[in-house]
Order: C-alpha cells, then sequence, then structure tokens
C-alpha cells in the first residue's frame, strides 16, 4: 500500500512547466528540430511563423547577384540561419538569433525588415514538433511518477 501513496504523491506532484523543460534540456534533439523547422522547413521557402510568405527576391538581385526567382529566405551567408537558438523557460520556449546583418546597404536589422514573425513555427510545424515531443514528455512522466520507487 505504501507504494501506491508514493506514486500517488509523486503523481500530484508532477508540474507541467517542470516536465517540459526538462524534457527540453535533457533531449538537445528537440532543440534541434525547432531550429531546423524553423529554417529547413519555413525559412527555406520564405515563409513566417505567421504563414505569410516573404517577397520574390527583387529583379535587380536576380540579374546582378544571381539571386532565384523565388521567395526570399534569409540565408545569403548562413550566419542569420546558424545563430538561431531556442530558449526554453517553463512556459516554453522562444526561438532567437542574431537579426543584425551587414551587407551591401549597411547594416539591417532582418527582425525590423521582415518581422518578428521570421522566429517561430507555423502552426503545421509546431504541430509536427509536437508530436516528435510527447513521446519524450511521457517517458520523463514516468520516470517522475516512479521516483523513488
Amino acid at each position: 500500500m505504501e507504494a501506491l501513496f508514493k506514486l500517488a504523491n509523486n503523481f500530484q506532484r508532477l508540474r507541467q512547466g517542470q516536465i517540459f523543460f526538462k524534457t527540453m534540456s535533457t533531449n538537445p534533439f528537440l532543440k534541434e528540430l525547432v531550429v531546423h523547422l524553423n529554417t529547413d522547413k519555413q525559412l527555406e521557402f520564405g515563409e513566417l511563423s505567421d504563414g505569410t510568405i516573404l517577397r520574390n527576391y527583387s529583379e535587380t538581385s536576380q540579374m546582378i547577384f544571381g539571386k532565384p526567382d523565388r521567395p526570399i529566405m534569409l540565408r545569403d551567408t548562413g550566419q542569420f540561419w546558424m545563430s538561431f537558438e531556442v530558449i526554453l523557460d517553463e512556459h516554453g520556449f522562444e526561438i532567437d538569433g542574431d537579426s543584425i546583418k551587414v551587407g551591401d546597404k549597411g547594416i539591417v536589422d532582418l527582425e525590423d525588415e521582415y518581422g518578428e514573425n521570421i522566429y517561430g513555427l507555423t502552426e503545421k510545424n509546431m504541430n509536427y514538433f509536437i508530436n516528435a515531443l510527447i513521446p519524450y514528455i511521457q517517458k520523463n512522466i514516468q520516470q517522475q511518477i516512479s521516483r523513488g520507487m
């Protein structure tokens, strides 16, 4: 009977934010997945977190710099994409990076130029992430509940 009380007590002590934070902190793959979804699955196609698509490269950029006739993907040097990081807290996560770019036009803040939605996941990618996260959350909850048994 004591084991049952211990199990119930452990279950009552579960805190959503703590479970999320610990799961994300102990599984770096999940942070990498968030960055991959934001960059390779969205910005690669000029898609922002709210689902809007960036304008196409200008004709000048296409002719002079050889840019493709497609939406801007904010990856000219790759430094912006490489700067992406996932910042965790008990309420979730935030995606951030170094949006300051030095180029032909001087210093440009990509966040000012294209909006804060350069960071974040679309609904589709958030659902993909949640589905990938669920097994890790379940495992963490099972470990927390059976702790000390």
